[in-house]
């Protein structure tokens, strides 16, 4: 995900520029002959008026935000879940180097998501995962979605998947299968395509150029999945009436959803997002695959991501739609309390991290292309990168299989894109954060002696971040007094030692407040 560097300052009440025009799709450009992958306006539909109860602010007594999110495979659900997830931030070695501070001045969030269709959610809402004792009438609870440009989307889903291996049992049996977690673009096992896709260098132009009835066998799972998503069900490509009633049921659905945000405009989305529920969002944090590929693509390919995309296109211009004219809406609302003019600002370094080890992270712009894939492309990386660090890199690099790096590797502006607050009083607390030193203590006590009840207190303030053990030794809780020095600290169940979390935790903080020092040169006291 691009992350754009954007003044803090609201200079008219007009769209921005990129927000003016209408929605972008690929268009072919023949000027060379080799056409590429070009993004232009397309001729919308009639437009638009802002649905009504879209700008839906959450009760005043509420604490908690919970959203209901159909994550579609690559279309920046990523980016919503290392924002709001908060419980799967703290707990996924995965979200180790993403920011713990605050999103919002008003809420905690709790996000009910997963690669699952719209009835599924609904019907489930994952109760196990959500803890409501004691605090139902605090929790808000609301819609959100995010759609991608569709031909854009297949592509990224396509190249994150070429040169890895899918166990048959993974494909899913029907159509209507919610098994959607695993991998993100499915062929029939045993088809051309599918022995295809696990050499890396298989191209979607190799793809485009199979027969019909092979690359057939790739759209159960992969095509139009915005509208899979919302209407819940899979879209054949033989029945035309049942396809058009599917798209008017996700298009309906969508309009019902309060916040429909666009990835391309995902800076403007979060404010949209923070105006839309009253959330006061003052934080945000992208994050992205280490997924290099060739995004320009030849007549033939454009025309099979066209037609694998076909509903999806159009119920995109829908959404873009949507999100133009809230957008509107919200800007001729200056005087309302959960208006912030402000606009996030974004780091422009960028740190990278296997999320499926505990090996520290590195400099993005320090990473060539060649050290993600089996390539001979040169790459000529910053003079800012020194030998060392380079090495460095490609030695973390070098303990992941090179099947696998191209979906184990995250890289994100690991303090997240910042704004101001509308409420002063937050503000001066975040500067007094931001301008002491750091302080570390731990709270020590037997059991049932209070010591949890001293946390609870303590962690409410403004300048303390607390790491939470809650579920004693299980958790990370730590045994002072076992005889032997080195299980001091205890194994949690997400496989980290109490210590190792709170020293992922020192160094994001660092690495967020001294952006320009090398992580890999950090380091913490043994002593703790």
């Amino acid at each position: 995900l691009v992350c754009l560097i954007l003044i803090s300052a609201f200079e008219s009440q007009s769209l921005p520029d990129s927000l003016s025009q209408e929605p972008i799709f690929l268009t072919q450009d023949n000027s060379d002959g080799d056409e590429d992958m070009k993004v232009a306006p397309k001729p919308a539909n009639a437009s638009l008026a802002p649905s009504k109860g879209w700008h839906s602010p959450c009760p005043e007594d509420s604490t908690v935000l919970r959203l209901l999110f159909p994550h579609v495979n690559k279309a920046g659900g990523r980016s919503l879940e290392s924002t709001f997830d908060e419980s799967f931030v703290s707990d996924s070695t995965q979200f180790r180097f993403i920011s713990r501070l605050p999103r919002s001045t008003r809420f905690s969030f709790e996000m009910v998501d997963g690669h699952h269709y719209y009835d599924w959610i609904k019907q489930t809402k994952r109760p196990s995962r959500i803890d409501a004792k004691g605090k139902a009438d605090q929790i808000c609870q609301k819609w959100i979605y995010i759609a991608r440009e569709p031909m854009s989307r297949t592509l990224s889903a396509f190249y994150t998947m070429t040169g890895r291996e899918v166990k048959d049992s993974d494909y899913p049996k029907d159509g209507n299968s919610i098994k959607h977690h695993k991998h993100h673009f499915f062929c029939e096992p045993g088809s051309i395509a599918a022995i295809h896709m696990r050499d890396q260098k298989f191209s979607f132009e190799d793809f485009a150029r199979l027969p019909k009835a092979e690359r057939d066998k790739c759209n159960m799972y992969n095509a139009n999945l915005h509208v899979k998503y919302l209407a819940s069900q899979y879209v054949a490509p033989e029945n035309q009436h049942r396809r058009r009633s599917l798209l008017e049921l996700a298009k309906s659905r969508l309009e019902e959803i309060p916040w429909v945000g666009i990835l391309e405009k995902f800076e403007e989305s979060m404010r949209l997002f923070s105006y839309t529920f009253g959330a006061d969002l003052v934080r945000y944090t992208p994050i992205s695959n280490a997924n290099s590929y060739e995004k320009n693509v030849s007549s033939q390919a454009r025309s099979v991501l066209r037609e694998m995309n076909e509903l999806d296109i159009e119920l995109y211009e829908y959404a873009y739609q949507l999100f133009t004219q809230r957008w509107m809406a919200m800007q001729s609302d200056m005087d309302n309390e959960n208006y912030n003019p402000l606009k996030f600002s974004c780091p422009s370094n960028h740190q990278c991290w296997d999320k499926e080890s505990e090996s520290p992270s590195w400099n993005r712009s320090c990473m060539s292309k060649s050290m993600i894939e089996d390539t001979d492309q040169e790459e000529k990386l910053p003079t800012s990168c020194s030998k060392e660090e380079v090495r460095y890199v490609q030695r973390s690099i070098d303990e992941i299989p090179l099947g696998q790096r191209k979906g184990r590797i995250l890289c994100a502006p690991i303090g997240g894109c910042y704004r101001s607050s509308n409420r002063p009083s937050w503000n001066s607390a975040h500067h007094l954060l931001n301008n002491r030193c750091l302080m570390k203590f731990l709270i020590l006590g037997t059991r049932k002696g209070g010591s949890s009840s001293l946390y609870q207190y303590v962690a409410q303030h403004p300048s303390v971040r607390g790491v939470k053990l809650d579920a004693g030794p299980q958790a990370g809780e730590l045994f002072f007094f076992r005889g032997k020095k080195e299980q001091h600290f205890v194994t949690m169940n997400s496989g980290k030692t109490i210590r190792k979390a709170y020293n992922d935790l020192f160094l994001s903080e660092l690495a967020r407040l001294h952006p320009n020092v090398p992580q890999a040169g950090m380091s913490i006291d043994p002593t703790f």
